[in-house]
């Protein structure tokens, strides 16, 4: 024992040695594969969710340093996006111990979001139950998935959409799809539509069509072919369809989409047109006007032999091209424009036009008439023009228009300035009304006559409406030589020429001095009492609104006072009439005296009087200004050897009140005031108390 024991002691060590490297060895090749795996693992007790280890394709994906996920749980990362998606981990861990494939949604450290398939195991690690979870991102093949479904989608939604009917086959032959448009179009029957015969569905389409041989093998050569094809169908029934095709791919199938169109519509009205084209051909080349056709598109159609002067070209090499193809970009603008106008309006649509002919490059004012053409079912066809030289006429129309436009003899004064504004001339009417001579103006602005009135923003309304519309119409208050100050009605036009060019500005005006004088005096009238001067019923209204209004808004408070003179019969009947309109227009005075600047005293009728009382601090503020209004409305007035001298009653109410009250509530508010006041003896004034 004592020989061999020491032996036996090292192969013992030895042996244990050898199993502690194998025992490394296999740990650091587990240790290596946890690292290293491409898909994310993450280590966590079982018992509170606390992370022990991560690999290095968690810490990628989600961002979170090592550090900062050992003895955290995924709670308190946040990590879940949607918290049932961890109970449908639980769930399966706590009844199997394992759960595999659950697709969750987790949030990274940067707030971004993956989608991840999670497979989670228990196990015992040192004695201590623990979950092992391993997360494979699909988010790529998540949204790859949902892209399909929504391009299938969008395939499903554009093909019943079009208003083309689509076919989708297969090479084999085999109906992959098509939409609703087809089942109308081609006349499909229910029954054939349900199950989907591929040979019942050509046997149909064979059926309808003129020279169904054709069609069936056009379609067996192109399904040997990538090429794309386009065709026309005719049917027995007269109806004609385009056809277009090509190869793609349907669903990982190599085969061919068919796309369908009815154009027997077109065919009729291309048909009707040919024949129009030759009667029209046959009537326009005798027309001594440029006469035209164009598509609505602007490509021409038609057009006459002097039209083919304008342009330097036959007929045949015009139709088929546009205005941009002969002249300068501008014209054809403009031409391009008169069309479309006389398309919108259905109707003809007349203008002027100075063109250049290349057939000898003379020029001409056309006088230019456009309608738009429609067929048999009112649909557009395009616009035919008729150019009709206006040259001569406009030019004596130009100077009989410049003449006529000095009217010496008018009674309203004319004043022509050119286009910077200088006076080119003027009438007679003018130096009446002004006092200038025409040697005086000729050549100045018209600002000669600017009386200061009106402010900078008046003129330049005034000249923004006369660009816009060519004309402006409005009062303007002007001054004289002399230096008065008087009022016109004036007109200003801004005259063009046939290009559009302005050529000069003509203002027309009279004086209504007189006039406004008299709405004055007229306005005075309608808004103010006769006897008194004060403001009437009509005024007082309009006042008490704005003070209403501005009560509100400035949140200050505002008094009503009705006043009601005590014993004026008795005036009226002792002195008579006279006596009492004296009384009434001396107190009225007095009266208003007794206010404020700004507040108002109005007249309500016969010895009625109505005072609204502005911005006051609080109601017992007003207790001066009523008492004022009392002693005004006692004091004693003179007439003649006589002593004339009443008392008033006054009712006053406030606003804003807690209930919302308007201007009539308020009056009938002070009016009941006002003869609480009487019954308590006159010469008083009471309060209305709001509810």
């Amino acid at each position: 024992m004592a020989v061999h024991s020491p032996t036996v002691g090292l192969g013992e060590a030895d042996a244990h040695r050898a199993s502690e490297q194998a025992l490394e060895e296999a740990n650091l090749r587990l240790q290596t594969i946890f690292d290293y795996n491409p898909d994310v693992m993450m280590i966590s007790r079982f018992a509170d969710g606390q992370i022990t280890d991560v690999n290095q394709a968690c810490v990628r994906m989600f961002g979170y340093a090592r550090e900062e996920l050992i003895g955290r749980t995924t709670l308190d990362l946040g990590i879940w996006v949607r918290l049932q998606d961890r109970q449908a981990m639980v769930e399966p861990l706590l009844t199997h111990g394992y759960c595999e494939n659950v697709e969750s949604e987790f949030r990274l450290k940067d707030g971004s979001t993956c989608v991840a398939s999670l497979t989670a195991v228990i196990v015992p690690l040192q004695g201590v139950s623990h979950i092992i979870s391993t997360l494979r991102d699909i988010t790529a093949r998540k949204q790859a998935e949902d892209r399909l479904q929504a391009s299938e989608a969008l395939l499903r939604t554009t093909m019943e959409s079009i208003d083309e009917g689509v076919l989708l086959v297969s090479q084999s032959g085999a109906v992959l799809g098509f939409n609703q448009r087809f089942v109308t179009l081609w006349r499909v029957p229910q029954e054939i539509v349900q199950v989907r015969q591929d040979g019942a569905l050509l046997a149909h389409v064979l059926d309808q069509l003129l020279e169904p041989e054709e069609f069936a093998a056009a379609v067996q050569s192109l399904y040997h072919s990538q090429d794309e094809a386009r065709d026309t169908l005719r049917f027995k029934d007269g109806r004609v369809f385009a056809r277009y095709t090509r190869a793609l791919l349907v669903r990982d199938q190599p085969g061919r989409i068919w796309c369908f169109k009815d154009i027997t519509q077109r065919e009729q009205t291309e048909a009707k047109l040919v024949e129009s084209r030759a009667l029209l051909k046959t009537l326009t080349h005798a027309i001594p006007d440029l006469v035209w056709l164009k598509d609505p598109n602007g490509v021409y159609l038609a057009c006459n032999q002097r039209f083919e002067q304008f342009f330097g070209a036959e007929e045949k090499d015009i139709v088929g091209k546009t205005d941009y193809d002969f002249v300068e970009p501008e014209l054809a603008d403009f031409f391009r424009k008169h069309d479309q106008l006389a398309m919108s309006l259905g109707k003809a649509s007349v203008n002027e036009e100075w063109v250049g002919f290349a057939s000898d490059g003379h020029r001409e004012l056309l006088e230019t008439t456009k309608t738009a053409i429609f067929d048999g079912e009112n649909r557009l066809i395009g616009v035919l023009g008729i150019g009709h030289d206006i040259t001569d006429r406009k030019r004596a129309e130009n100077e009989l228009r410049l003449s006529a436009s000095v009217f010496h003899h008018a009674r309203e004064a004319i004043m022509i300035t050119d286009p910077q504004g200088g006076i080119v001339d003027v009438n007679e009417a003018f130096t009446r009304i002004t006092g200038y001579g025409r040697a005086e103006v000729l050549g100045l602005n018209p600002r000669i006559l600017n009386s200061g009135h009106q402010r900078q923003e008046f003129f330049a309304r005034m000249w923004r409406d006369l660009n816009a519309q060519g004309y402006w119409y409005g009062e303007v208050w002007n001054r004289r030589k002399s230096g008065e100050v008087f009022a016109v009605m004036q007109t200003i036009s801004a005259v063009k020429d046939a290009h559009g060019h302005l050529q000069h500005y003509v203002a027309l005006f009279s004086d209504i001095t007189a006039i406004k004088e008299n709405e004055k005096k007229l306005e005075h009238i309608a808004h103010y009492d006769a006897l008194t001067s004060l403001p009437n019923r009509v005024l007082l209204a309009d006042r008490l609104q704005q003070a209403l209004a501005r009560s509100q808004r400035r949140e200050h408070l505002l008094a009503v006072a009705y006043l009601d003179l005590d014993g004026f019969k008795a005036i009226n009947d002792h002195y008579g009439h006279d006596a009492g309109d004296h009384l009434l227009a001396a107190l009225a005075a007095r009266m208003r005296l007794a206010l404020r600047e700004g507040d108002t005293l109005a007249r309500w009728g016969g010895d009625e009087f109505v005072a609204v009382l502005l911005d006051l601090v609080d109601a017992s503020s007003t207790q001066p200004l009523l008492l004022r209004l009392l002693a005004a409305a006692a004091h004693p007035v003179a007439f003649g050897p006589h002593t004339l001298q009443v008392s008033a009653s006054l009712g006053v109410t406030f606003f804003p009140q807690a209930r919302e009250a308007d201007s009539e509530q308020l009056l009938r508010q002070a009016d009941q005031a006002m003869y609480r006041a009487k019954v308590a003896g006159k010469n008083c004034y009471c309060v209305f108390a709001a509810a």
